[in-house]
């Protein structure tokens, strides 16, 4: 059984890893979320870090962002090992998951998406 869980040292919250991920990164797009990623060899962290957004200028209330927010976490907290499970060891990435439909959508529909784009991040990656 894989470990499903997402603890805090999985969580990117240092700023200076999140400008530097938008500074220089690759993204990927799948309707409605948008994955800006950076491979970063890095001693110190020893897993994948990602952080997760939504736009307020889309979603004023902020219960439906957390709303949001929650679907994309758990999504990701599922099926983190499409990226995990390689045969060769990988870099460290950070992740940004950028929501961007305008409406909330069900949870099937965030899923799919995160998934069809970790997939494709582990075929990119397995490339290099």
């Amino acid at each position: 059984m894989s470990n499903q869980s997402f603890p805090s040292k999985e969580h990117l919250k240092s700023r200076k890893a999140i400008q530097s991920l938008f500074s220089d990164s690759s993204s990927l797009y799948k309707y409605p979320i948008k994955i800006v990623w950076k491979a970063q060899l890095n001693q110190e962290i020893i897993s994948n870090q990602a952080a997760f957004t939504v736009p307020k200028r889309l979603f004023k209330r902020a219960v439906d962002r957390n709303l949001i927010k929650r679907r994309m976490r758990e999504a990701y907290r599922l099926n983190k090992e499409l990226i995990h499970d390689v045969e060769q060891p990988l870099p460290i990435i950070y992740f940004m998951f950028i929501y961007t439909g305008k409406e909330i959508l069900d949870y099937s529909i965030i899923e799919s998406s995160i998934k069809t784009q970790l997939d494709r991040l582990r075929k990119e990656l397995e490339a290099k």
